[in-house]
């Protein structure tokens, strides 16, 4: 296996740790801001691990249609979850900071 081909290997099992890790702190904690924070950090970690697994599909292995429409779903979601962790993650620092 090249070295090339490990990669999103490993940011697919880094964003699935963190996406683990911050689900765990957001259900520990009791403070309703931090919980919010850590649920978009959790969902941004999610959406990267979404758009490397749509990466592997669409660039790595050879073309058929099935790996391309599953490549575009996994993108498709990835970017709604990175979109959506960023947006709530801006909005509840503003709501931190007041």
């Amino acid at each position: 296996m090249d070295f090339l081909n490990l990669i999103p290997l490993i940011i697919v099992l880094v964003a699935a740790w963190l996406s683990f890790y911050f689900s765990m702190k957001a259900r520990r904690t009791k403070d309703a801001k931090q919980q919010g924070l850590m649920r978009s950090r959790m969902n941004m970690s999610i959406g990267v691990g979404l758009i490397t697994i749509a990466c592997i599909q669409l660039f790595l292995f050879e073309f058929t249609w099935t790996r391309f429409i599953v490549g575009i779903i996994f993108l498709l979601l990835g970017i709604a979850n990175i979109y959506g962790g960023i947006r709530n993650h801006v909005q509840i620092m503003k709501f931190m900071n007041q």
